[in-house]
């Protein structure tokens, strides 16, 4: 799954999929997922390819994880958290949902 051989070695893919192989895609779960498989430390990307690599065969998804240590160059570089389920952007209300219960 890696192609580039200078990260050969050096990354890891996680395969995501429920028991009843239905459809799931809550990015806090997914975040979840992966820091308690790898790592609250490790950055991962899911990739949504060009239609010629798409593959759709099944409910899974694919994290590709990178080497401790590694920050991927581009996105926020500092995180913030909101569980408020109403909050004014300024240009409208977002939908966000509340922090769960576990």
């Amino acid at each position: 799954m890696v192609n580039e051989d200078s990260w050969k070695g050096e990354m890891t893919y996680l395969s995501i999929k429920r028991h009843d192989k239905k459809a799931i895609h809550d990015w806090r779960h997914l975040q979840q997922i992966k820091s308690e498989l790898v790592g609250g430390d490790r950055e991962a990307m899911e990739i949504y390819p060009k239609e010629s690599r798409v593959v759709d065969t099944a409910n899974q998804y694919y994290l590709f994880v990178f080497p401790k240590g590694y920050q991927i160059p581009f996105g926020f570089l500092e995180g913030h958290r909101s569980y408020e389920t109403n909050i004014d952007t300024g240009i409208g209300r977002t939908g966000q949902r509340g922090k769960e219960k576990r």
